[in-house]
């Protein structure tokens, strides 16, 4: 996967950067978890928010790695964008649904949820398959250089949601899992009719385009996949293992930490396009200036959540964990940071499948450290499995930048 010639092509600052609908997009994800801790029932909202981090670890092998494809690749397939189109549609049709029975599988063996394996399949349906289609339509406008629009498609399904749970809490009516799944799944699916309307052409060599498709993009994918897994891949076993209430309190924390970096995430990513183009002489100020404000961020958003974490406590005490775990995840900001920078450092010296290793392992000692610590702790096992993992990444990263790069030897004049 090259991230670099993801920021070199402007796709990343483009994706991150472009008016204010990432930043709507991010506030209504955050803010419509919130108004379901509070309309539903805490064990519910936990086997729900269980499932959507499930489906979050899933997506992107199928949304996020198709989408670059679609739009930076399709010559190197020999097809055009168009055609592209059409063989990700088979994607999200034939694996989508594999994926979402996947997702029913990880909410019965590792979560202990399977008798309402009928709710998770929808929930799988409603955030891999159909959010695919809604995601395949802002790309379309991306790569139309229609920019607004992007962003309004890949915000308008969490701003329906959001939207729809707010009802039931001004009707002061609890909300049923059930009810709340099928209106979910409902309004994504209107909302995917309407994202169909995307040019299509018949691909030649329909199986071999399917499986190079799969290849390539979940090649692309796993970036997206190991970054979920990092931030959400213990839940299932925190349902398991502890109680669905903690994971949903520990999904409410992490969604509120991720809605603080958001900013900091941003100005990282901004960072890359502007380091890459930079003159080698250049490059000294350019580091400054992209290591200062950011810095500076990352230690107001950690005094930030010592803050915000006593304004959950007028959720209930069933989240009081949540509570503690935002007042806990103070250094979350801070590492991200450095791990961020890092990562910069690698794509600009030829080393961005090293960044990929790194979040890859560090997804392993999510998972591995969650089993290994759930048990003894509870709980706060997550959270310490969350900063070995982020610790790996940036040991890693660390190590990597200081092995010496490996340059083929070649022939003389055998450029000519």
């Amino acid at each position: 996967m090259s991230i670099r010639t993801m920021a070199a092509h402007g796709v990343i600052r483009q994706s991150l950067l472009h008016g204010a609908w990432p930043w709507i997009r991010m506030g209504a994800q955050t803010a419509t978890v919130v108004v379901l801790a509070l309309a539903m029932d805490a064990p519910d909202f936990g086997r729900y928010a269980t499932a959507l981090a499930i489906a979050s670890c899933i997506a992107p092998l199928l949304v996020v790695g198709p989408a670059f494809v679609y739009l930076d690749s399709h010559a190197a397939f020999g097809s055009t964008r168009e055609q592209i189109a059409t063989v990700w549609t088979r994607a999200l049709l034939v694996l989508g649904c594999v994926a979402a029975a996947g997702l029913v599988a990880c909410m019965a063996l590792l979560a202990g949820e399977w008798t309402q394996w009928g709710l998770w399949f929808l929930v799988g349906l409603s955030d891999i398959v159909l959010m695919g289609f809604v995601e395949m339509r802002a790309r379309r406008h991306q790569a139309a250089a229609e920019f607004n629009s992007m962003g309004a498609w890949q915000a308008a399904p969490y701003i329906v949601r959001l939207g729809l749970a707010a009802l039931f809490v001004r009707a002061g009516v609890q909300l049923p899992l059930a009810t709340w799944v099928w209106l979910a799944f409902g309004v994504t699916f209107v909302l995917a009719l309407g994202a169909n309307r995307v040019k299509r052409q018949d691909a030649p060599r329909g199986l071999d385009s399917l499986v190079r498709l799969v290849r390539v993009g979940f090649r692309y994918g796993s970036y997206g996949v190991a970054k979920h897994v990092i931030a959400d891949g213990d839940k299932p076993f925190v349902a398991g293992i502890v109680a669905p209430v903690a994971s949903g309190a520990l999904f409410l924390a992490q969604r509120v930490v991720d809605l603080v970096s958001f900013p900091l995430q941003v100005a990282i990513a901004n960072a890359l396009p502007r380091l890459l183009e930079a003159r080698p002489e250049m490059r000294a100020g350019a580091w400054r200036r992209a290591l200062l404000w950011p810095a500076l961020y990352a230690v107001m958003a950690s005094a930030l959540l010592l803050g915000v974490s006593e304004v959950l406590r007028g959720l209930g005490p069933d989240y009081t964990i949540a509570v503690m775990a935002v007042a806990w995840l103070w250094w979350l900001p801070i590492l991200g940071f450095i791990r961020g920078t890092l990562g910069n450092a690698a794509v600009l010296s030829g080393r961005s499948d090293a960044y990929v290793r790194a979040l890859s392992l560090g997804a392993g000692m999510r998972i591995l450290g969650a089993i290994c610590l759930l048990g003894l702790f509870g709980w706060e096992g997550a959270l310490a499995s969350l900063l070995l993992a982020e610790c790996v990444v940036i040991v890693y990263l660390l190590a990597a930048s200081r092995r010496p790069r490996q340059v083929v030897a070649t022939e003389p004049g055998a450029h000519r």
